[in-house]
């Protein structure tokens, strides 16, 4: 069954004038079916269970840069961390520090600094933190 609905509405005062004006008429009373479709499967009895998988790997290399701010974005330096999965944790086994071949000698001392200032050093030693 199909109904027809107007979604027009005319201003008396504008039909004096000689224009029409329309506005939306928003109804609460119009209702909209809805479907709704469905479908499972039936498991088989014999059916094997997939093998349980890691949710994690057991290594991990986390790393961060930063670029030239340029759209050709080369590298200036960045940081790194390995870790390992230790039961639902990652710890850290390694870190440092790597940058660009051309570093200028004041951004290297710069680097170098920031490497041996205790706070500068990374807080957390594991991730997730508990």
């Amino acid at each position: 069954m199909a109904r027809e609905r107007s979604n027009e509405r005319s201003d008396p005062e504008s039909h004096q004038q000689g224009k029409i004006a329309t506005q939306p008429r928003v109804s609460q009373q119009d209702g909209h079916d809805i479907f709704v479709r469905a479908h499972t499967s039936v498991r088989a009895e014999n059916r094997r269970r997939k093998p349980w998988v890691r949710k994690w790997p057991r290594h991990c290399l986390i790393f961060d840069t930063e670029t030239t701010v340029d759209t050709i974005q080369d590298l200036n330096f960045g940081v790194y961390r390995r870790c390992e999965l230790v039961r639902e944790t990652y710890r850290c086994v390694a870190e440092g520090i790597f940058y660009r071949d051309d570093i200028a000698k004041s951004d290297l001392e710069l680097l170098q600094r920031y490497s041996i200032n205790p706070k500068t050093s990374p807080s957390i030693e594991h991730f997730p933190a508990p």
